[in-house]
């Protein structure tokens, strides 16, 4: 899914606040998984080129660095979320030469998720501007992997996913990020950041659409008639106690009667201590 007309906003967004894009586009991504997730602390890998060593000067074939993160994206303002997630990031960087594969082995870490800032790496030749472009002939290299590309005026936003994701999740976490990445420009915390789609909306509209006829005028009626219907049938349960009807019953006649004893009426009120 392209993201058009911000490419000039980001890149003066950035200087402004001492950052790289591709740090700036880390952080955005990071924030948007941390939403999926449900948790504030979100882990995943990144990579970066891996060129700049001697050894590999001569050698043939793509050589790129793969770093572990954890990223904490509880809410703060967001110009100290992006400093502290670049600060992180180069941090990482800084002891990217140790390999992944010993780090991950050590650790047991897993490469599930991932991110990538390509540049112009990756042919784009087949986007549609007003819709999101499908593609089933790709290598999945992780479960989740973002891959973001340079536009002549924005970023175009690529998600590979394996089966453990569904094309909806994909699709939708596309059009998150977009929305993420609009507002970071432009809001002051975090929570600020408005990230729910109508489709969203109206999903969560339907869960919540629970109205159902009842077939009793009064939740005692109810009660009552399951009493005499089922008096064996359990009522409550609480770790290993359990409690039928007819015992419930019991312990409601008790209460009602202790209650009279204290000349308690209709419309007093009583503290139940449980």
């Amino acid at each position: 899914i392209p993201i058009r007309d911000v490419r000039e906003h980001v890149e003066s967004f950035v200087a402004k606040n001492g950052i790289t894009v591709g740090n700036f586009l880390n952080a955005v991504f990071a924030y948007t998984y941390s939403r999926f997730t449900g948790d504030n602390k979100v882990y995943y890998n990144f990579t970066e080129n891996g060129r700049h060593d001697s050894y590999s000067k001569d050698a043939l074939g793509m050589f790129v660095r793969t770093i572990p993160i954890i990223v904490n994206c509880q809410d703060m303002p967001i110009k100290d979320y992006l400093t502290y997630v670049s600060d992180l990031i180069l941090e990482s960087m800084r002891n990217g030469i140790y390999p992944f594969r010993f780090i991950a082995n050590e650790f047991n870490l897993t490469y599930d998720v991932g991110f990538e800032y390509n540049y112009d790496l990756n042919d784009i030749s087949n986007i549609d501007d007003e819709n999101i472009s499908f593609d089933d002939d790709v290598n999945i290299v992780s479960n989740l992997l973002c891959v973001i590309n340079d536009l002549d005026d924005g970023y175009l936003v690529n998600i590979y996913h394996s089966d453990k994701f569904s094309q909806d999740t994909a699709e939708r976490f596309a059009k998150v990020f977009k929305e993420v990445l609009v507002q970071f420009l432009d809001k002051k915390y975090l929570k600020d950041i408005n990230y729910i789609s109508n489709d969203d909306v109206e999903l969560l509209d339907k869960i919540n659409q629970t109205k159902y006829d009842l077939i009793y005028d009064d939740i005692l009626d109810a009660f009552n008639d399951n009493l005499s219907k089922f008096p064996n049938k359990n009522l409550v349960s609480y770790n290993d106690e359990v409690y039928t009807y007819g015992q419930g019953a019991f312990i409601a006649n008790k209460i009602a009667q202790k209650l009279i004893e204290l000349n308690i009426g209709k419309n007093d009120c009583v503290a139940l201590l449980t």
